[in-house]
């Protein structure tokens, strides 16, 4: 799979990010793979599924191409990949199955809609960034505008996600999983956290700025009757995009700086206290034990290549693009069945 995703005709390199949108074959790759995951994941409940709710599994794959396309410029192609499934099947996005369908309208916009924005494939100006933040501002508001006007409220207009516990940023409660969780997953969020701490300053200002709004609008009342909750989708998409540039930076050849060694170490040590307290709870749920032993290898498997020089990124890159879409997937099932 990694090489379907990274190959480029008429290009030596690899791994570097795209430069263009016109990535067809990768897309269209993509694209097929995220309409699968996403009918096997809902094939169970279709059975009590209305006609609207069957356009779920397309909103999802949608979301995850935008998401796939907003990153593809920022990291490699199977990076890019990952941020899609992660963006698309993340606890946040899987809460939204709570609410009406069309509740999945928004989130799944906002990827595409940060794309005109943040892109190599246009010229990276001030003002283009500034046209796709108010963009996405503007639509989001016409949309609960249009449904309040028809006494439709697809997402209540108080629902707002509130403070969640630091612990749930790293492990998300699997007996009782919260909703709209700023989460994703066990070692996406090992990765993620690795990323914000070491990446979030490499991206783009104003996108920055956009996910902290979007993060504090979250948790604020509601303005403009728009609900709270929607806000949450856009510092999800910036954290898959970090999250990307991470599996290239863990998957990448050369040696690392001895400030890079202890950072990562100081780093990952509670990230590690934390999965273990939660060990207990993870013990409940299906194929607990390999998870939790995947879990910890990949933690190990960071702090070895940072300490001791990356190793072949021909043997990392697949075992950690596994490991991280195995976990995900397999959290997935779960809480659609919980939720559902």
């Amino acid at each position: 799979m990694n090489d379907i995703l990274d190959s480029k005709a008429g290009s030596p390199e690899l791994d570097c990010p795209d430069s263009s949108l016109n990535n067809i074959p990768a897309l269209a790759f993509s694209i097929a793979a995220y309409a699968f995951l996403s009918i096997l994941l809902l094939a169970p409940y279709f059975w009590k599924f209305g006609p609207t709710q069957l356009l779920i599994p397309f909103s999802l794959t949608i979301a995850a191409a935008g998401a796939f396309l907003f990153t593809t410029s920022f990291s490699s192609r199977s990076a890019s990949f990952l941020a899609g499934l992660l963006y698309a099947f993340s606890p946040y996005s899987l809460s939204l199955l709570t609410l009406h369908p069309a509740a999945m309208l928004i989130f799944t916009c906002v990827p595409w809609i940060l794309c005109l924005g943040f892109t190599a494939a246009l010229p990276q100006r001030t003002i283009r960034q500034i046209i796709a933040i108010c963009l996405l501002a503007l639509v989001t508001w016409a949309f609960f505008a249009y449904t309040e006007s028809l006494s439709f409220y697809p997402a209540p207009v108080h629902l707002h996600t509130g403070l969640q516990p630091l612990h749930e940023l790293v492990s998300l409660p699997v007996n009782s999983p919260t909703l709209f969780s700023f989460n994703l997953y066990h070692i996406g969020s090992v990765i993620a956290l690795y990323a914000f701490c070491r990446h979030i300053l490499d991206l783009p200002p104003l996108l920055v700025s956009a996910a902290t709004a979007g993060l504090l609008l979250s948790m604020s009342d509601p303005i403009l009757a728009i609900s709270p909750v929607i806000w949450r989708a856009i510092p999800i998409a910036v954290l898959c995009l970090l999250t990307a540039t991470a599996f290239d930076t863990l998957t990448a050849q050369g040696k690392s700086s001895k400030k890079e060694k202890w950072f990562t170490l100081l780093l990952l040590i509670p990230i590690a206290v934390t999965t273990a307290s939660n060990a207990a709870t993870l013990l409940h749920t299906p194929y607990a034990i390999l998870r939790l032993s995947v879990t910890a290898c990949i933690i190990a498997l960071i702090i070895i290549s940072t300490w001791t020089g990356r190793p072949q990124k021909s043997i990392v890159k697949p075992i950690l693009f596994t490991a991280l879409a195995a976990d995900m997937i397999c959290h997935a099932m779960h809480l659609t069945d919980h939720w559902l």
